[in-house]
């Protein structure tokens, strides 16, 4: 899958994805991994287009439901507020 993703021919990158899955799909650790990625190939082939993700704001997300978990109990936005301004500063 890595390598994949390193290939610069978007159209070589969509062929050999479609490949993966249909091999992945003959293994029964991968079958739910391989709908996965059939269901959102659109989205997956578009990387391969653009060359850009969500990976960043997925993190930022991440992070923030952390601090809000770490939180718990406080019912005061503007403390998590704060909270979640202080970790990136």
């Amino acid at each position: 899958m890595r390598e994949i993703y390193r290939l610069e021919d978007v159209e070589l990158a969509c062929f050999c994805l479609k490949d993966w899955t249909r091999e992945a799909e003959s293994f029964p650790y991968f079958k739910k991994l391989a709908k996965s990625t059939r269901q959102w190939e659109e989205s997956i082939t578009n990387y391969f287009q653009y060359k850009f993700t969500n990976g960043y704001t997925e993190g930022l997300n991440n992070r923030i439901k952390l601090i809000k978990r770490q939180g718990y109990g406080y019912s005061n936005f503007e403390g998590l507020r704060l909270k979640v301004l202080n970790a990136y500063v």
